[in-house]
């Protein structure tokens, strides 16, 4: 009889930092799951289905690397840009802190810290 490996340790919301929750998934049969992180600060919220626990967060916490996750912080700027009325020193303050990865960094220090 062969043990059961242990479950991966579930990251939290690579966008918020909250930790995500998981569920039964209604998609489909009893072991379905869905990781979603429902942070109420989260402009994304993200969602990862799978067809065990194990593979959910397995999907889950996958992560991209430094360069896809810069080019999501532009994508989610310049839909900021085009859905409020923040001033123009405050978003070339954000698209400088993106760009120089200021953000990842101290996502990094944060993480680093938990």
């Amino acid at each position: 009889m062969s043990a059961k490996k242990p479950l991966p340790k579930m990251k939290p919301c690579p966008f918020c930092g909250e930790m995500p929750t998981i569920e039964p998934w209604h998609g489909g049969g009893p072991r379905k799951r869905m990781i979603s992180c429902e942070g109420v600060d989260c402009m994304v919220q993200p969602s990862v289905p799978g067809s065990t626990a194990r593979q959910a967060l397995e999907r889950w916490n996958v992560r991209a690397d430094a360069d896809a996750e810069r080019r999501g912080a532009m994508k989610v700027l310049w839909y900021i840009e085009g859905t409020t009325t923040l001033c123009e020193y405050t978003l070339r303050r954000i698209k400088a802190v993106i760009q120089s990865g200021e953000l990842l960094r101290a996502k990094a220090s944060k993480d680093g810290a938990k």
